[in-house]
């Protein structure tokens, strides 16, 4: 298949609930997660997993400083509201690096960690969910809190925590969903006997919580319930799902790199694009949801693509593959592995990695930015920690701070 026929295809698939995605998004409550000033709460940034910030990301950044951290990270580091870096390092260190590149503190926590991201709680408390299923909290100033044990292992677990409106928190075990109170006290439980984890993040959804299986199945919990499916992306999604509306959910289809969008009323699925082994082309994921409802995602052959609700491609940018190098035969031989995902703010600008580490900023406009040397050698996630300010994590230890001079 040629490139101009897979755009063909994209353009006539469509998405028959496309006008339920677009009107549902108005009809989404706002939502609070953790602390609201925080610039980066939890993997995704924001509840929905949309990839947005609040704050405006930098046009054309310069360096400020770059901090080796010595230690791998598994995880996006997070972001609270001074514009410090919580970071939990593989070999279970937490990690607090100041506005100015200063580590605070640097603690070493008494368990094994878990697989399972972690996530900011209101005042700047971190949450981290150990092995064990022991439910650990650190405040600001590096002292432990209160520990709380699930009654669960969390040994393969690794969807990220949801932090709710109510500052009660709901965590997916290796086979159960806890929602834990404030105070640590566990609210209810649901065990859902399933042999797949729960993938990407929970997510909110109608008063309860959304969780995506490694099988690609929707489940909704709200206690005291039992958990019922809403229906199924018909494959994994490794990276999981995102929220689009009340009736749009949406999420990268490891099978075929598929994207596919689910509708949890009907339970019907579409899918919006296709990837094409031909041309060596996959998706990566989670996709990002820009301010005029369009889905962007990053590909293979270092492409960014916006997405309408009908399956239509506004735009196609090439960010890392030079357009006169757009032969199918070179494209093929230089798939890469995932990239981080993007950060969209509200005007629609938005940031991620070249395949070669260098950060890369893409206006609403269409104009593209590059920064000139390597920000990374294994690029992990870009971060707002301010107006015009993000931080770039690398899985190596490697944290820098960028800003607009």
């Amino acid at each position: 298949m040629t490139l101009r026929r897979w755009l063909a295809c994209l353009a006539a698939l469509g998405f028959a609930s496309g006008a339920a995605w677009a009107d549902a998004r108005a009809e989404l409550p706002p939502v609070v997660l953790g602390e609201p000033s925080a610039f980066a709460p939890r993997e995704r940034l924001d509840a929905l997993r949309q990839g947005r910030t609040r704050v405006a990301l930098p046009t054309s950044p310069s360096l400020r400083w770059q901090l080796e951290l010595h230690a791998n990270l598994e995880h996006p580091p997070l972001v609270d509201g001074t514009g410090a870096l919580v970071a939990l390092l593989a070999n279970g260190d937490l990690v607090r690096v100041a506005l100015d590149g200063n580590v605070v503190w640097r603690r070493r926590l008494p368990c094994a960690v878990s697989n399972v991201p972690p996530a900011l709680l209101a005042e700047d408390v971190a949450l981290v969910v150990c092995g064990d299923g022991t439910l650990l909290r650190v405040d600001r100033d590096g002292r432990r809190l209160d520990s709380t044990f699930l009654d669960g292992s969390a040994v393969r677990a690794n969807a990220a925590p949801l932090v709710r409106e109510d500052a009660t928190v709901v965590v997916a075990l290796d086979d159960q969903l806890v929602h834990v109170s404030s105070e640590g006290i566990v609210l209810a439980r649901a065990r859902l006997g399933l042999t797949e984890v729960f993938v990407g993040g929970l997510m909110p959804f109608d008063g309860g919580v959304l969780a995506v299986d490694a099988r690609g199945d929707v489940w909704f919990w709200r206690a005291p319930a039992v958990p019922r499916k809403l229906g199924s992306f018909g494959g994994s999604p490794p990276a999981g799902a995102v929220v689009l509306g009340t009736r749009a959910l949406a999420a990268v289809v490891s099978q075929e790199s598929r994207v596919v969008v689910l509708d949890p009323v009907t339970q019907r699925t579409s899918v919006l694009a296709l990837g094409d082994a031909a041309l060596g082309l996959r998706f990566d994921g989670p996709p990002s949801l820009a301010p005029n409802g369009e889905l962007l995602l990053t590909t293979s052959l270092g492409e960014v693509l916006a997405l309408t609700s009908s399956g239509e491609v506004t735009r196609r940018i090439a960010f890392d593959v030079p357009e006169k190098l757009a032969d199918s035969r070179f494209r093929t031989a230089t798939t890469v592995e995932r990239r981080a995902p993007l950060v969209v703010d509200a005007r629609g600008n938005a940031v991620t990695f070249t395949r070669s580490g260098q950060l890369v900023i893409l206006t609403a406009e269409g104009p593209l930015h590059t920064l000139k040397g390597r920000a990374c050698a294994r690029p992990l996630a870009v971060l707002p920690a301010g107006e015009r300010r993000v931080i770039t994590a690398c899985a190596d230890g490697n944290v820098a701070s960028w800003s607009q001079p």
